[in-house]
């Protein structure tokens, strides 16, 4: 029979939602409650006194139903029992009586209520011996709360103990209901508006999006020392603030560290019982709310300015508190604004408390709360001598490792904030001395002993040992033997120096990939001096400033480049003399040049894109040129057997290792023109000719290649392949999927690396059993190579510990000089290495982001900055908007990238002012590469600006 029907709190209805939507999967809003009973109990008296408690709080009695309108209710029912069990578990001994009660909890916990049928909670009176019992009470959270247990358990004892037991008077949970829905929503409105203007967004802990379906959390507990738990308690009595916000100050400076973010939020549980309303403490019921606490994390602010300053905004949101949850993040509008959630339980648990709640003899000496906890992450605080710290966590989104190193670094900060409150922000370091050890210098035990030798003299030691052997070919047919090789590149390096050139100028190289290009590069190594390869399709005036703005000497020029190379001399200001490489590489025989270089010498300078409009060039020297090479060599196991494709562009620095290390091995480079590199058939095909054995080029192109094997359009034989590395791009898992389908044989190489630090820098070994190493649905990029250091850092560039992302910086004996006359961006580039031994080393700043995983590998992010990678190509955002805003009649520009329906990215330009998008882009063709002129062009009238006036990047249209 209906005694009552009443409506939902906020906090029941999203819990209603919630329950229904996944009434499939194990209902995560089951929550337990499990008391120890030492003394005498009649458990008949016991059940009868659960039964007057139903009777006594009639919200226990109701049932969760929708009106016809859609509109949800809970309908209080007359004469409903509670449910009850009993379990003898007295006759088992300790070890098997404790697994008992486990497996009973968990098989309880994994019964689901039927929402419309109530009671929603039910008994099990557990015997463990004479006087001895446990109880469990095992309720659906969405008819009580926390705080309401003390309550229940208080008056069930009472109840036990006598029949007529002075009960006071119940206040209704209706009453809180009525109170709820006349608080004042448009002051709450107004104040959460408040909070949360210019949040930039939610804050995500988990890495990857949790998977569909509810899921039981596991748990991973500690307990502070007495003695912290005693300071932080003096610290919040002196300073007034509370231990809740204490808590919550910490896990935001946690969050801070682990999201690498200065504004972050965080849900709270809130006891949702206004004061003003009598008897609101007696109420058994869901009173509590979930509501967001926001932090702005400023890493120059003291630990205990920023509690203070907490306590104060918090006690400014007090009041409102009444708010639901979906309608605080509506007026927030960032979706949904957090997943995970911090409870400090203050009702009694501790020693006192339990001695409270007893009755006639009958002691609770024992209880262990289970809460429901739906959030990936959700901390709990329980009060004690001891402070104990509690992390549920969702075991399909986080590993139990990682919530164990969570739980540690918040105690950590804790004993930090304890032993120096007044100490910054931004500088509580949260690593523990292991991890320290294993970040900077385990994972970073890459040290080999190389006897150095100019990469010259090791081609021609292969020359000596076998003269006769092909060491390059290319598309036009043309191949030369080592000692012919040798020859060439000896007699080019005289002519050089015959010419003037001088140990350390720099020597631009301006050719097709034929041939020519390693006897021009040896050459000019052999002279001393410093390669610069250019882009053969560059704009004229830019490639003229770059080599005005570098101080090249000479510029090399294939035949077919005269006239082009000419052009550019010309364009010079004083003029750059010319010099054909086939002319100057007409063989002297006998001669050979002295040696020159050394480690420290300059081997090459690559030009890539500047933030500022301006190229800017990579100085690279011999040592860490060589040091890569060996690299290759050690890590694919390179010999005179291999073949491997030069199809970068000679301006990558990918290209420099496709060119030299099969060279310095008695290997043989073959050499493909642009066109070859460009088209997926013809290149693989070609590779499958000639017998291939190693292979690089971005995933992007690799796709296109399946995709023609998949459709039986390519044949996907390549024999010889040995090892094909990828870079440049992240790499989907699916796509190493697919290619293992077609080529078992020939393993992955996932590589990373910048051309400021020689080129690659890491290698991941990407096995067929791609799913196996995923993490968080990325593929790693792997370990540091020979002599290369990692360090993954924070804003005060202090180590970040294991699964923290962190800006990635690079040290060892890759990382070159900087860029070339250019002392200012240097500066801001490489930096000294503080983790080093070796005095004065530099890290470079890659201003890449990365975690590293347990394991010691690295996982690449994505970027920090306006730095995006197309097709491999490497490519400043700011240097194309600059040249978009140097062309007549354009007001405004930004560009972004985006995928084209093949899934492939592409800049996109988005435009205000008068020109089309043909004349944009004609212009652009002058002043910037190909692979820098954005596909795709956007006329807006005006751009969209956030409240702050700033551009909105996310309003920006999509281009579909």
């Amino acid at each position: 029979m209906v005694e009552d029907v009443l409506p939902l709190s906020p906090l029941q209805d999203g819990i209603l939602f919630h329950a229904l939507f996944d009434e499939e999967e194990r209902d995560v809003y089951v929550a337990q409650l499990l008391l120890d009973l030492d003394g005498p109990l009649d458990a008949d008296r016991l059940r009868a006194a659960a039964d007057t408690v139903l009777e006594r709080h009639a919200n226990l009695r109701a049932g969760f139903l929708r009106r016809a309108t859609g509109e949800p209710a809970q309908v209080v029912q007359r004469g409903v029992r509670a449910p009850w069990q009993q379990v003898d578990l007295s006759g088992l001994g300790e070890s098997e009586r404790t697994a008992a009660v486990g497996t009973l909890l968990a098989e309880d916990r994994a019964t689901r209520f039927d929402l419309a049928r109530p009671p929603l909670l039910r008994f099990t009176l557990i015997r463990t011996g004479p006087l001895s019992h446990r109880l469990l009470l095992t309720y659906h959270h969405i008819v009580m709360d926390g705080w309401s247990w003390p309550v229940l358990v208080r008056e069930l004892l009472a109840l036990h103990h006598a029949d007529d037991a002075p009960l006071g008077p119940v206040t209704p949970y209706s009453a809180f209901l009525s109170r709820l829905h006349s608080r004042d929503t448009t002051a709450a409105q107004d104040a959460w508006t408040r909070a949360l203007d210019g949040l930039p967004g939610g804050t995500r802990t988990a890495p990857v999006s949790p998977p569909p379906g509810s899921v039981l959390p596991d748990r991973v507990e500690t307990y502070l020392p007495e003695s912290l738990t005693e300071r932080l308690g003096a610290l919040a009595r002196a300073h007034r603030i509370t231990s809740g916000t204490l808590l919550q100050g910490a896990w935001a400076l946690l969050l801070g560290r682990q999201i690498r973010s200065e504004d972050v939020v965080f849900g709270a549980i809130v006891s949702g019982r206004d004061p003003e309303l009598p008897g609101v403490a007696d109420i058994v019921g869901l009173c509590i709310n979930t509501v967001p606490v926001r932090v702005r994390i400023d890493p120059a602010e003291s630990l205990v300015a920023l509690f203070e300053r907490l306590q104060d905004e918090q006690a400014r949101l007090i009041d409102h508190h009444h708010l639901g949850l979906v309608e605080i993040q509506r007026l927030a509008g960032a979706g949904e604004l957090f997943d995970s959630c911090v409870a400090f339980q203050n009702y009694p648990v501790d020693a006192a408390g339990l001695a409270a709640l007893g009755a006639g003899g009958l002691q609770v000496t024992g209880v262990d709360p289970y809460d429901a906890a739906h959030y990936p992450l959700s901390l709990t605080a329980i009060p004690g001598e001891r402070l104990r710290l509690q992390i549920d966590y969702r075991p399909d989104v986080f590993d139990r490792d990682t919530a164990q190193a969570l739980i540690e670094r918040l105690a950590r900060l804790l004993e930090a904030v304890a032993e120096d409150p007044t100490c910054p922000v931004g500088t509580v370091d949260l690593l523990s001395p292991a991890e320290r050890h294993r970040v900077l210098v385990e994972w970073n035990d890459t040290a080999r002993d190389e006897e150095y030798a100019e990469v010259v003299e090791r081609v021609r030691q292969q020359a000596g040992r076998r003269p006769d052997a092909v060491a390059t070919t290319d598309d036009t047919g043309r191949e030369l033997g080592y000692a012919d090789l040798v020859a060439r590149a000896d007699a080019l390096a005289l002519a050089l120096l015959a010419d003037g050139v001088r140990p350390g100028d720099l020597v631009a190289v301006l050719s097709e990939p034929t041939a020519r290009v390693p006897v021009a590069m040896l050459g000019i190594l052999g002279a001393g001096a410093a390669y610069v390869p250019l882009d053969p399709e560059g704009p004229v005036t830019r490639t003229a400033d770059l080599l005005a703005s570098g101080g090249i000497a000479r510029l090399l020029a294939a035949p077919e480049q005269r006239a082009r190379a000419e052009e550019i001399a010309a364009a010079v200001p004083g003029g750059l003399p010319v010099l054909v490489i086939d002319d100057a590489a007409a063989a002297v025989p006998g001669e050979r040049p002295a040696p020159a270089g050394g480690p420290d010498a300059l081997a090459y300078v690559c030009f890539t894109s500047g933030s500022t409009g301006k190229p800017k060039g990579a100085m690279v020297h011999r040592r860490g040129m060589n040091n890569h090479l060996l690299a290759k060599v050690e890590d694919l196991g390179l010999g005179d057997g291999d073949r491997v494709v030069m199809n970068a562009p000679l301006t990558f620095d990918i290209s420099v290792w496709q060119m030299l290390a099969p060279l310095i091995t008695g290997g043989q480079v073959h050499l493909v023109s642009r066109d070859t590199a460009r088209d997926p058939a013809t290149l693989f095909d070609d590779a499958a000719r000639r017998g291939i054995t190693v292979l690089e080029t971005v995933p992007s192109f690799v796709r296109a290649a399946v995709d023609l094997w998949d459709t039986g359009v390519l044949p996907p034989a390549l024999p010889e392949l040995r090892w094909f590395i990828v870079n440049g791009e992240v790499l989907p898992p699916e796509l190493c999927t697919r290619w293992y389908a077609f080529h078992p044989r020939a393993a992955i190489v996932n590589a990373y690396g910048l051309t400021e630090c020689s080129d690659d820098n890491t290698h991941a070994f990407i096995g067929p059993d791609v799913h196996a190493q995923l993490e968080h649905g990325r593929l790693p990029v792997g370990r540091p190579l020979r002599n290369n250091s990692l360090y993954l850092l924070d804003a005060a560039l202090a180590p970040v510990p294991p699964g923290v992302p962190g800006e990635l910086f690079i040290g060892g004996t890759g990382v070159g000089p900087g860029y070339l006359r250019d002392p200012r961006r240097s500066s801001e580039r490489y930096v000294p290495d503080p983790f080093s031994a070796v005095p004065g080393s530099r890290m470079y700043r890659t201003g890449d982001l990365a975690r590293m995983r347990a394991d010691g590998q690295l996982d690449f992010l994505g970027r920090q900055d306006h730095q995006v990678k197309v097709r491999g190509n490497r490519i400043e955002l700011g240097e194309v908007e600059t040249a978009l805003r140097a062309v007549p009649g354009v007001a405004e520009a930004v560009v972004a990238v985006d995928r084209d329906h093949a899934g492939q990215q592409r800049l996109v330009c988005y435009f205000t002012g008068t020109p089309t998008a043909e004349e944009i882009r004609t212009e652009l063709g002058r002043n910037l590469p190909n692979y820098m002129v954005p596909s795709l062009f956007l006329h807006l009238p005006r751009f969209p600006l956030t409240v702050n006036g700033k551009l909105d990047r996310k309003a920006l249209p999509d281009p579909a």
